[in-house]
């Protein structure tokens, strides 16, 4: 792996508030093999590229990282003013 795909994956563990790139790295994969699995499941003619593409992208428009124990988003809310 290059220094500059480290420092990407690195920013994107920061962004989507990952513990660290191995983290990145294990869910990436867990998705690849996700997609094999499914296409080892049915059969080559049954599906075409484009729509294996549309199914997988759909899947990802609902997909939110679940933030990890201790990185939970500060909520801020102003403070109350005594009457």
């Amino acid at each position: 792996m290059s220094e500059e795909m480290y420092n990407d994956l690195q920013r994107v563990a920061e962004d989507y508030r990952f513990k660290n790139v191995c983290e990145v790295c294990t869910t990436l994969l867990g998705l690849f093999l996700k997609q094999v699995h499914r296409a080892a499941d049915k059969p080559a003619e049954e599906e075409t590229d484009e729509e294996t593409i549309r199914e997988m992208f759909a899947g990802f428009e609902t997909w939110e990282p679940t933030p990890q124990p201790g990185h939970a988003p500060r909520i801020r809310r102003p403070r109350r003013v005594k009457m």
